[in-house]
């Protein structure tokens, strides 16, 4: 119990540090770029009629000259090319090929679209996000200054539902434990980590690593992008997006799940012993403090209030709705129950769908 005491002890430190500036706060980025580089908005979108018109009204509305928006219509079944071309006809939505043998979905149409786009930059971007009038100009200034050749961003949450509120920065957070956010900033450091929601990188970078096409076979095709930028040497950086970005990922518990347990699946499809062992960790550091409330009261409320002291540092600099800490325990045993879904879908060999695709895995982990 006094390990887990110290454990908590360092992370409401590591909390409390997380209230530094915002990067992309500073006025001076504002500044439109000068020369103002072309850039490329790239979206890859199958089945998003729910939410493509919001996203393509938001990134229609930025402050910034000089780009274009490609939207590379994946193989949609619902009305997702229809309303890009009936209520956005300045958009370029591009008919994607069914993507070949081994190749993922979104990983091909990705491809495809970057093949066709002018832009000196490429802005990779999910159809569920929502674009602040700035979200072009601010990181672009940004990564031109800190001379970035990839610049990913971390969205604000959009609100929802209860599920959502309790488990999005409960899952989220434990994702940037994995990988923190520090060491992929680390120039040299192995490191590397992208949202896909939103990657920033220029083509001069994007032609050198080979694009999307060298990760065509990788489901999760960010993390393999920002692989590959880290193995080249050239510089990438991981931000929170606060209000540039804001996108709602799953809007139901049934979402949260199998989203997660996709995520998951493949970020450890090579490294499956690691889902248990990480799901003892959380059980062992997050739920045993209660049941400790019974055998060890003074040492267990100290951890409990460490662990909502370190909560409410973190989700207040994530923006998330601090109300559900309270549910912090039921947020963590459901983030212990999709690891280990994830294990078992692995130790069975029945991998997962996202969809109407099926993947078995993406051995990214693997060094090479």
């Amino acid at each position: 119990m006094l390990i887990i005491l110290a454990v908590w002890l360092c992370r409401c430190g590591r909390a409390l540090r997380l209230r530094r500036a915002d990067p992309l706060a500073d006025e001076s980025l504002l500044a439109p770029p000068d020369p103002a580089p072309f850039v490329s908005v790239v979206i890859a979108a199958r089945d998003e009629e729910r939410s493509i018109g919001e996203c393509l009204c938001s990134l229609r509305r930025q402050e910034y000259d000089g780009y274009e928006i490609i939207v590379a219509d994946d193989s949609s079944a619902d009305r997702t090319p229809e309303i890009v071309r009936k209520e956005f006809p300045s958009v370029n939505c591009l008919r994607v090929p069914l993507p070949p043998a081994g190749a993922a979905g979104k990983s091909h149409a990705l491809s495809f679209a970057a093949a066709r786009a002018r832009g000196e930059w490429l802005l990779f971007t999910d159809a569920d996000t929502v674009h602040s009038p700035r979200s072009i100009r601010v990181p672009l200034s940004y990564a031109l200054r800190h001379d970035l050749q990839m610049l990913s961003l971390l969205p604000g949450p959009s609100g929802g539902g209860f599920w959502e509120n309790l488990l999005q920065p409960v899952i989220g957070i434990f994702l940037f434990i994995v990988f923190p956010i520090e060491r992929v900033n680390r120039r040299g450091s192995r490191t590397a980590f992208a949202n896909g929601q939103y990657i920033l990188i220029s083509r001069r970078a994007y032609d050198r690593v080979g694009g999307h096409e060298a990760v065509r076979a990788f489901p999760l095709e960010d993390i393999a992008l920002a692989q590959n930028v880290k193995r080249a040497g050239l510089g990438l950086a991981l931000l929170v997006g606060g209000d540039l970005l804001r996108c709602r990922m799953y809007r139901s518990l049934g979402e949260i799940w199998s989203g997660w347990l996709r995520i998951f699946f493949l970020i450890f499809s090579d490294a499956a012993w690691l889902l248990p062992l990480l799901a003892a960790l959380v059980a062992l550091l997050s739920l045993l403090p209660y049941a400790g409330l019974v055998l060890w009261p003074p040492i267990a409320v100290a951890q409990i209030a460490l662990i909502h002291l370190a909560a409410e540092r973190t989700y207040a600099y994530i923006g998330a709705d601090r109300r559900t800490i309270l549910l912090h325990p039921v947020g963590c045993a459901i983030l212990i129950a999709v690891l280990l879904g994830a294990f078992w879908r692995r130790i069975r060999g029945t991998g997962v769908a996202w969809k109407g695709r099926r993947y078995t895995g993406q051995p990214y982990l693997r060094r090479r």
